[in-house]
Parts: C-alpha cells; structure tokens; sequence
C-alpha cells in the first residue's frame, strides 16, 4: 500500500463509518412505527467514538492476526495522524514493509480458516449421512438421481415450472436438527438463481403443490456457505418445506431483424458518388516525354574544358 493508495483508503473508510452509522440509525428508526414523543437520550459520546472504532478496524481487517504490540503501533500511527502530526521518518520504506506483513497475515489467517471450514464441514457432514440413511427408509421420501431427497405433501393441479421460468412461494429452511435460517411468504425469483437442490426441488412441483425438500450441502451452499450471520456451516445440510403458488413464464427474447431506427439517426448505406468529371483535370495529350536533353540547364553556362596538352 503506497502513500497513493493510503490517501485514497481513508476518504472511502470514512464513508464507509458515516454510511453504516446512518444506516443502522435509519433501521433502528424504521423499525419502530409512530414512536412516541420522548426526551432524547443524554448522547454517549464514548460509546459513539467506540463504535466507529470497531466499525474501522472491522472495515480494516484488524483480527487477522497482528499481535498486541502491532495493534499499539498502527493505533500510535493513526493519532499521529489524527492529530495532524508529519509523517513517521522512513514512512516509504515502512509502509511497504507493513504492506508485506499484512498480507502474510492475511494468507496465514485464510489458511487457517479454510483449514477450521474443513474440519466443521468434515463433521457437519458425517451428522448428515446419519440423518440421510434414516430418510431412505422413512415411508413416503424419494430420492432423485443427485442425492436430493423430497416428500411430496400436496399434490398440485397446476403447470410444472422450468430452470427459466420466475415463480412465487411459500418457504421456510431450517437445519436437519430444526434450527431456522430463513421463511418468506410470496417469494418471487427465477427457478435457476437458487441452490441446485431448491431448483430442482421446485421442478418436481405442480402449481398448488406443496414439497418437503432434504437438501444435502453438494446441492445447497456446500463447504463455504458465505452468509454472514447465518446459522448455516460449512456442510450444513438444509431442509426447506414449500408452496409453489404461481409459476410466471419469462418470455422469450425478441427475434427477428431489430427495431429500426428513426430516418434521423440512420446512416446512409448508399456508396459515396465518385468525385465529378468535371474537377478531373484531363490527361496530357502526346506521346509522354523522352529522356531529358543532355547539356546543362537553360541558363548555365557549359563548363570549360581543358585544352587538349602538345606532346613534345
């Protein structure tokens, strides 16, 4: 990270604090319908000043490693700079220094997480097997030729969607051991931007029906589910029950020729007209000229040659 860059990194953080701070009090504010008039809350500036810290630091990725004296050093680093301080001598060669130790500790820390991912994921998908095989004798479930497992709880009347047509759903997912991760009711989207197992489990539906889905994680969110907040780990398998309620065809894209354009802004397909005879000059007449005459240029006199020598 160069002085450059440095520069450019503390306008777009100090955006980045302004706008979650004002967003998060722009939800908090909305979710309360027509509150009552109240003395507002004697102001915390302590508790303000702390929450933008853990705001940037969060933005900066500060947790990946760096140990306590790194930390004392950067926050010494930035009061120097928030007290309008000059730079710290060496700063060219150290912030290139620092750039390397940041992202060493950056791949340390990615290797140490994909390495915990693959541990959670390891477990969570054993519990699953078990959960599995109980399904394969459980009266009414089906398996389908990916490894999803469904049962079917209303039979429905109406058309069956495709990968490209939009639906609108009742559905709530939890985890095999019930824990909830998400509910709507009237979902719309299209059939093929959801997790292979959902997709595939709605296609299996009729309009009016209703589905029980068991979605092991190869056709849900696999190893890296990368839902912040989530309940769901690496390996989670997910079970989702749902309604088809509607499916909405997506029409095709429009074929033929394109629309055209107004005579305005069309470009003229004629071939431009060669230029006009009559700013042609002619071609000389004659035979073309000969060789140019010999002896010197009209107006230079012939050079003098030297009297041929007597013998004796």
């Amino acid at each position: 990270m160069n002085k450059r860059q440095y520069m450019r990194l503390v306008p777009l953080l100090a955006a980045s604090v302004v706008s979650l701070l004002t967003c998060n009090a722009a939800l908090a504010a909305d979710s309360v319908a027509e509150p009552a008039p109240v003395e507002p809350a004697p102001v915390d500036n302590v508790a303000a000043m702390r929450s933008m810290g853990f705001a940037m630091a969060s933005q900066l990725q500060l947790n990946i490693g760096f140990s306590d004296e790194d930390l004392n050093a950067v926050f010494e680093g930035m009061r120097i700079a928030a007290e309008g301080g000059s730079q710290p001598e060496g700063y060219q060669e150290s912030i290139q220094q620092a750039q390397q130790i940041y992202m060493q500790l950056m791949q340390d820390f990615q290797a140490k997480e994909q390495e915990k991912a693959g541990q959670v994921a390891e477990s969570n998908k054993a519990e699953a097997s078990e959960f599995f095989a109980s399904l394969d004798t459980k009266e009414g479930v089906k398996k389908t030729a990916s490894g999803l497992y469904y049962e079917m709880l209303v039979e429905g009347t109406g058309k069956s969607p495709v990968a490209t047509d939009r639906v609108k759903v009742n559905y709530k997912g939890t985890l095999i051991d019930g824990r909830p991760f998400d509910a709507n009711d009237n979902a719309d989207f299209m059939v093929n931007r959801v997790v292979p197992g959902f997709s595939e489990g709605l296609q299996l539906l009729k309009e009016g029906g209703k589905i029980k889905l068991y979605i092991p994680s190869e056709l849900g969110y696999g190893d890296s589910p990368a839902r912040p907040g989530s309940v769901i780990e690496p390996g989670d398998a997910l079970v989702f029950e749902l309604d088809l309620l509607e499916v909405i065809p997506v029409p095709p894209p429009p074929s033929g020729p394109p629309p055209q354009l107004p005579a305005n802004m069309q470009r003229s397909t004629q071939p431009a007209s060669p230029p006009s005879s009559s700013n042609i000059p002619p071609p000389p007449s004659g035979p073309p000229p000969s060789r140019p005459p010999s002896g010197p240029p009209p107006g230079v006199p012939p050079v003098p040659t030297a009297p041929p020598s007597s013998s004796h």
